[in-house]
């Protein structure tokens, strides 16, 4: 099976052999923890190896991402493989999965891309009809991650978790039907606020159970040590 790594410092010692290629991963954190810039600095480096991603956007317009990422070393590379193709940017409102699903095909028919970020899942399914009904909200994105699988993309989903509380999935199921779940977080240790990373679940991959510190620099997310073990 092939496995894909990240690039992303300090990152890929956690999923020693890979995530497996076609897995969907819901990358969950608070507001201002770094998912988009950990989504766009994983484009990046895999545009580096020659590969496409399709980035889908609900809020952000591409201008938008683009000059958040001027803020990085690495901003101007970013903006030229926007240019040239290999990341390609979308935005959308949609009004059920179905529009995300629709939109999502007719791009991989005209782009074939290789990965797919959608930012975020939580903000894509205020507006969807399905809210009001959750097996029906389920069922309609266990039914769109399976064709993403079958055409074997990978992806990740971005996800929000309102500040202070201790719940990780808005609606409770996403854990069950995703195939990996990465939760980025914040702490106060003392007087400072520390930003920590783990891999609550990755399946057909060893993964560490510990806890990491990670920072934001002028090079984008760098992963520091362990901090806390997960029991």
């Amino acid at each position: 099976m092939e496995r894909i790594f990240t690039g992303i410092k300090g990152f890929d010692e956690l999923i020693p052999s890979g995530i497996p290629k076609g897995s969907q991963i819901l990358l969950a954190g608070e507001a201002g923890t770094g998912k988009t810039i950990f989504s766009c600095q994983f484009a990046l480096n895999k545009a580096r190896e020659g590969f496409k991603t399709y980035y889908l956007s609900v809020e952000e317009s591409e201008k938008s991402i683009i000059n958040n990422m001027k803020n990085f070393s690495w901003g101007k590379e970013f903006e030229m493989y926007v240019k040239d193709g290999k990341i390609i940017i979308e935005r959308i409102i949609p009004l059920s999965i179905e529009d995300i699903q629709k939109r999502v095909l007719s791009a991989y028919d005209k782009y074939k891309f290789n990965f797919f970020i959608l930012d975020t899942l939580t903000a894509a399914a205020m507006g969807w009809r399905e809210i009001q009904d959750p097996p029906k909200l389920r069922r309609n994105i266990f039914l769109f991650l399976d064709i993403l699988r079958q055409y074997e993309i990978t992806s990740f989903l971005l996800s929000e978790i309102e500040e202070g509380s201790g719940r990780i999935f808005k609606y409770g199921f996403e854990g069950f039907i995703v195939d990996g779940v990465i939760v980025m977080r914040r702490i106060k240790i003392g007087g400072e606020v520390l930003g920590i990373i783990s891999v609550l679940k990755i399946r057909g991959s060893q993964k560490s159970n510990d806890v990491f510190s990670y920072s934001i620099t002028s090079s984008g997310i760098e992963i520091l040590g362990a901090t806390i073990e997960m029991k």
